[in-house]
């Protein structure tokens, strides 16, 4: 069902869907309130190296005026992605925020988590 409502709202229309690639976005500085991450980032980290992940996040952060939101922090297995607290630490570093929040659902045990980050000075924009 979801994949169903999906398939409907995706259909190409050349405004609400962009074709674009982690770590360059083609969006200006802080173009969106709030930028959502779903099944990319901590999911496959035999596949994106730290740095990877790092940029892809700082990227997300720099196109979001508010609040990034990372989800799941687990792999397929249920795996909590073993650099989370290095991930943190350097967008810290960077003057960005973090804190691990419960999400209203998971597909798969362990995956109800995600990473909300914000700028220190911009406060958190959404609850």
């Amino acid at each position: 069902m979801a994949a169903d409502l999906f398939a409907v709202d995706y259909a190409p229309d050349g405004e609400r869907y962009v074709p674009a690639r982690l770590p360059d976005l083609p969006f200006p500085d802080g173009h969106f309130r709030l930028a959502l991450c779903s099944h990319l980032l901590f999911c496959y980290p035999e596949y994106l190296t730290f740095d990877e992940h790092l940029a892809g996040l700082l990227e997300l952060d720099r196109v979001t005026a508010g609040e990034v939101r990372i989800f799941p922090l687990v792999d397929s297995m249920g795996t909590v992605y073993p650099r989370l607290d290095d991930v943190r630490a350097a967008l810290a570093d960077r003057g960005i925020r973090t804190e691990i929040r419960t999400a209203n659902g998971s597909w798969h045990p362990g995956g109800d988590q995600l990473l909300a980050c914000w700028k220190s000075e911009r406060g958190i924009a959404f609850a």
